[in-house]
């Protein structure tokens, strides 16, 4: 199976990363990214140096048209020092427009392409709140949109909306920067701490790449009718623990 993955240089898309290169299900990954990744030596691993993520050539497009799965992991942290047109692009207008050229694509597919798009535990559908709510939230009605609209007739894309809590790193820190002090200092100890006095609230990188790669590489999710799926942290938890199956969880 061939998957794409954007973003494999951060907390998150990291874990994901080694996690895709040790399942044997996974004979391919597409890694989108603007600079190598830490495992891009793996013979699974092709990696496409990307700049501008609001644009994707029609010869990229088409290197990676025989993907079964898109896992979209970059972001910016909610507490990062961004404009808000800065984080607005970063969060919302990236992937809908890699979404959109990726749903365009001609290619004959037996099953929808499956768009993951890591979002937040806590982002508004109603698009209000603080701005990472509100952009979060808005990036999802605009997959869940563009997964059922009439070009697309829900059957050329599936929007799997991944809501994670706080993200903890388990094991070594495997994202290619250095973690920040705000990171290393508080918010690591603070999730990790949380982890086990309130374990809906938070989740662990190894959780979450085995969750997101459970969901995508299902042969459940072949067969569904639906055109989206919202994935709280606790089903995303509960998934990586095989305590619910993909069938189960919240379609729409």
């Amino acid at each position: 199976m061939h998957i794409i993955l954007v973003g494999a240089t951060g907390l998150a898309g990291s874990r994901i990363l080694q996690e895709a290169t040790a399942r044997s299900e996974v004979t391919r990954i597409s890694v989108l990214s603007r600079r190598p990744s830490a495992v891009q030596s793996d013979a699974k691993v092709h990696t496409f140096l990307h700049q501008d993520f609001a644009r994707y050539s029609d010869e990229l497009v088409e290197q990676v048209s025989t993907a079964t799965a898109c896992i979209w992991a970059l972001g910016v942290s909610s507490t990062a020092n961004v404009s808000p047109e800065e984080y607005s692009k970063v969060t919302h207008d990236w992937p809908l427009a890699f979404a959109q050229r990726l749903s365009q694509s001609t290619i004959d597919r037996p099953s929808p392409l499956s768009f993951a798009y890591l979002s937040a535990i806590d982002a508004r559908s109603d698009e209000k709140g603080l701005l990472y709510q509100r952009e979060k939230g808005r990036a999802e009605n605009d997959l869940i949109k563009l997964a059922i609209s009439e070009n697309n007739c829900g059957r050329n894309l599936l929007s799997l909306l991944l809501r994670p809590g706080g993200i903890f790193s388990t094991g070594s820190w495997l994202a290619n920067r250095k973690p920040s002090f705000q990171e290393q200092y508080i918010l690591q100890p603070l999730y990790r701490l949380l982890n086990r006095l309130v374990p809906s609230s938070v989740i662990s990188t190894e959780a979450l790449a085995k969750s997101t790669l459970d969901l995508v590489l299902s042969d459940e999710i072949k067969m569904t009718q639906a055109s989206s799926l919202i994935c709280s942290n606790t089903h995303l938890r509960r998934l990586s623990e095989g305590k619910v199956s993909v069938s189960a969880l919240p379609w729409q």
